[in-house]
């Protein structure tokens, strides 16, 4: 699939491939931009920015809501795309999809509302009969830089207000789910938006991010991930506006008169819908920490020598392998991961074997790993 530069489709001589996590099967392959590209992309968003400021609101919201019907109208596509790129059940993919069409609507029914205020100044003696008055404007170029977990919802929370006020869009997705941010940037230039306003550009974030968020030409990053990713955005971006959403801790009040199980089903099933690399729950009650064993998934803690040491406490247990989820208890929370893999066994966290399979699962780096089970251990 090719990347959406100022509009143009473009590939390159470097690719990166891109994984179902959930079986390592290809479902495309996307171009590895550098950092000429970037600042190419950016270039043509500058004039895109024009263009899309000269439109008239009514024309930008018709785009949007345009926008809105053709991903509407691709529902089933976009949602096997979310589901095979990333980490979501095609129920879960349907319902962000669903979302989306929600999001991009809502942002062209706010474009009809970017309104000034007038203000009376005669609070101040002196200024008696004075009247001060704003306008909003558009900001510029913005970088939009999205995560894994919602790969399309998230895109279109960046890109549908950013437009429809009449700004242009460098989107930097997520190197292991760039398919839907593409597929969108598509529906964006469909609905009639500047084909200049519009890039989407694919490759490693280590690579060409510093190189998008610094360049003094982008008025504004919009950023969401991983907290030492923000640290590294806001090192780099200079002096421009800057929205981040960076990681949670999502703690979970359960009161004594709860009911624990419902509570405990609750709880996962909502995080893990949206769970991040360092993502995680704690569930509480009556002000201290509680472990809520899930029945039928326990499994033992093994320590091979090529992965010690191991941390001393804690259990990792691999849990419903069709929806790519697991669920890792500890003596300090009960912590959820989507199956996504970064390129490090960093940040050891535990592992655990699955007998039936012969697989064994490596927590590591905020990711679940799999492996062939090493054999057991000669006896002394």
């Amino acid at each position: 699939m090719d990347m959406i530069l100022g509009g143009e489709s473009v590939r390159r001589e470097r690719m990166l491939d891109v994984h179902d996590p959930f079986d390592g099967s290809l479902v495309d392959r996307v171009p590895a931009a550098n950092t000429d590209d970037v600042a190419a992309a950016v270039a043509a968003a500058v004039d895109g920015y024009r263009d899309n400021r000269d439109l008239p609101a009514h024309a930008r919201v018709s785009a949007m809501l345009e926008t809105a019907r053709i991903v509407e109208r691709e529902a089933d596509d976009f949602a096997v795309t979310i589901a095979r790129e990333g980490s979501k059940t095609i129920r879960e993919a349907r319902k962000e999809v669903s979302r989306a069409v929600h999001t991009l609507t809502l942002s062209a029914e706010e474009g009809r509302r970017i309104l000034g205020e007038t203000i009376p100044f005669d609070s101040y003696p002196g200024s008696e009969n004075r009247w001060g008055y704003y306008f909003r404007f558009p900001i510029g170029v913005i970088a939009a830089i999205t995560p894994f977990n919602d790969p399309l919802n998230l895109v279109a929370h960046k890109v549908g207000p950013a437009l429809v006020a009449g700004n242009s869009v460098v989107v930097k997705p997520a190197t292991v789910t760039p398919l839907s941010a593409l597929k969108l940037g598509q529906a964006l230039l469909q609905g009639g938006f500047p084909p200049r306003a519009v890039s989407v550009i694919t490759g490693r974030g280590e690579e060409i991010g510093d190189a998008l968020v610094g360049d003094p030409r982008v008025r504004m990053v919009s950023f969401t991930g991983g907290v030492e990713a923000g640290k590294r955005v806001a090192a780099c971006a200079g002096i421009k506006k800057i929205a981040m959403e960076l990681g949670s801790n999502s703690p979970v009040i359960v009161l004594d008169d709860a009911d624990l199980e419902q509570a405990v089903e609750l709880a996962v099933s909502d995080s893990v819908y949206l769970a991040t690399e360092d993502g995680a729950i704690r569930l509480f009650q009556s002000g201290a920490a509680q472990l809520f064993p899930l029945a039928g998934i326990d499994r033992a803690l093994v320590a091979p020598a090529s992965l010690s040491p191991l941390p001393a406490s804690g259990r990792l247990l691999v849990a419903d392998r069709g929806n790519k989820r697991i669920v890792a208890l500890s003596s300090e929370g009960v912590f959820l991961q989507q199956w996504v893999s970064p390129a490090s066994f960093t940040d050891l966290r535990g592992i655990a074997v699955h007998e039936a399979d012969e697989l064994l699962y490596i927590l590591a780096g905020g990711a679940l790993y799999r492996t062939p089970l090493p054999p057991p251990p000669a006896a002394p």
